[in-house]
């Protein structure tokens, strides 16, 4: 039995319930660890902001774009080009992640990346200064890097620091960030502040001095205790790191089961994102993250935000109010993130993932014929109720399938494997981003509402997966993850677990 634990004021202890206890040396740690995440939820309000993209247009001079016709095939297609880049550099970072993470570590990885993410808010400084459009170009295939990397190295990092009691909330809170810092972007963004044209450009290079500063603080914290263990077979520092982080002296439950993993998980030792495609013990495993990635990409996440903004526009809104309406939709957003944090480790992650993607598949088919009466009749009433809706449905999007998916990634491999999925995962994610923003811009306007009709089936079909195949993961170690996930494959598919 781990011995009662002191609190001095260098250790203060956070009790989340009766069973789990986060001390304040570790909250304080994943809180900086988010700010990648905030960097991440900072640059999507800003890099796909219209008015951003419009103003990187005027350092074009080439008439040919017709510039001033927004519905030109020419307009259209540099929008398209411009808002992929940084998904095209999402996918690049995805793919270094994996080498990255593996050779310096989680933390040495996060390290690295903040570093990188200043040089990257500088070459838009640049590219700004120099109103030079291929530069600007450029700067937003950087970031989009350094946002590929946040992507995965926060939640991996904090998914392998967290206690088991409270791996589910910790791992929500770098979407918290995300939010927080789509929040910060959009209050910066008005008008009254730095919404204009001469303050564009230093809104984009704000979130520099945040990368700065994590970069600054990063340097005292510790690498991942499971990652020093498995991988580089350093057991004293890792066991320094566990007193460290839970704030008792005893953590020896923790180090063997980090040595049972290390034993049973040989075959895995050299594993590599190619590998782990072909890799026979682990197909469900990787075949479950692709799932959750094309699902979540695919249920119509960016038509709701895209009809969002034009409904307010058709309830006769100002077009200077919508930002502030904007901001409010995200307010609860937020909120919405903090009240699945509290249950996340009590009622489940498939519950959650199976409510999100079953609330999406129902308000998906409702807001397709609500905005189609609304059209045809031009009832003032069904504004309101679709608007409602497309809320509903954001927010349903927060409950599972948009802030699980990195979790589970972490909890469904052990810890060679781990780094090898977030490459596999990432990488579909980034990738489907660029082609569905590619594709979406040019055909938004011919297809209207049925975008929500299409990303029915993924839903539907997500959620029947997840119902037949992932099992429940609370409270369990990864090891008992693990060995669940090959029973969960016998039951459903009368098959012999992979020896």
């Amino acid at each position: 039995m781990a011995p009662r634990m002191e609190i001095t004021d260098r250790e203060e202890t956070i009790v989340l319930s009766k069973e789990k206890k986060v001390t304040g040396t570790l909250l304080w740690i994943v809180i900086v660890a988010c700010l990648g995440s905030m960097q991440y939820g900072y640059h999507l309000w800003i890099i796909y902001s219209p008015a951003v993209i419009i103003h990187h247009f005027h350092y074009l001079d080439d008439e040919a774009l017709e510039i001033g016709n927004v519905d030109s095939p020419g307009f259209l297609l540099m929008i398209a080009l411009t808002m992929s880049v940084f998904p095209v550099g999402g996918t690049t970072g995805s793919l270094v992640f994996g080498p990255l993470v593996d050779k310096y570590g989680r933390k040495g990885a996060l390290f690295l990346n903040s570093f990188f993410a200043v040089i990257s808010c500088l070459i838009m400084v640049c590219a700004n200064m120099l109103h030079s459009f291929g530069l600007v170009m450029f700067a937003r295939f950087v970031i989009g890097i350094s946002i590929g990397i946040y992507s995965s190295a926060t939640p991996l990092y904090i998914a392998e620091i967290s206690p088991v009691k409270s791996r589910g909330a910790m791992s929500m809170l770098p979407y918290f960030f995300i939010a927080l810092g789509l929040v910060v972007a959009q209050i910066l963004s008005f008008r009254e502040l730095l919404g204009t044209h001469g303050g564009w450009p230093v809104l984009m290079s704000l979130s520099g001095i945040l990368a700065l500063f994590q970069c600054f603080l990063m340097t005292s914290f510790p690498e991942s205790p499971r990652y020093l263990l498995i991988q580089r077979r350093d057991e004293e520092q890792a066991r320094r790191v566990l007193r460290h982080l839970r704030g008792v002296s005893d953590v020896e439950n923790e180090i063997e089961e980090l040595h049972q993993e290390d034993i049973l998980e040989a075959e895995e030792k050299d594993m590599n994102a190619l590998k782990l495609l072909t890799y026979r013990d682990l197909r469900w495993q990787v075949l479950s993250i692709i799932v959750l990635m094309v699902a979540q990409q695919f249920s119509g996440v960016n038509s709701a935000y895209y009809y969002a903004s034009k409904i307010y526009a058709s309830m006769g809104i100002s077009l200077n109010y919508i930002p502030y309406i904007n901001l409010s939709s995200s307010t609860v957003i937020m909120g919405t993130i903090l009240f699945t944090m509290l249950f996340i480790d009590s009622k489940g992650r498939r519950v959650l993932l199976l409510i999100g993607f079953g609330a999406i598949s129902i308000i998906s088919l409702l807001l397709t014929i609500s905005i189609e009466i609304q059209k045809k009749n031009g009832n003032t009433w069904m504004l309101y109720t679709n608007i409602a809706l497309v809320n509903l449905f954001i927010n349903a999007q927060v409950i599972g399938p948009g802030s699980l998916r990195y979790l589970l990634m972490a909890e469904l491999f052990r810890q060679s494997s781990r780094s090898s999925a977030y490459v596999v995962g990432g990488f579909t994610h980034w990738i489907i981003h660029f082609f569905g923003i590619l594709i979406y811009v040019q055909i938004k306007q011919y297809i209207g509402p049925y975008t929500f009709l299409v990303s029915l089936p993924f839903c539907v079909a997500a959620f029947l997966y997840i119902y037949k195949v992932i099992p429940e993961t609370k409270n369990r170690t990864f090891m008992e993850i693990y060995n669940l996930l090959s029973e969960e494959k016998k039951a459903a598919f009368d098959v012999e677990p992979d020896e």
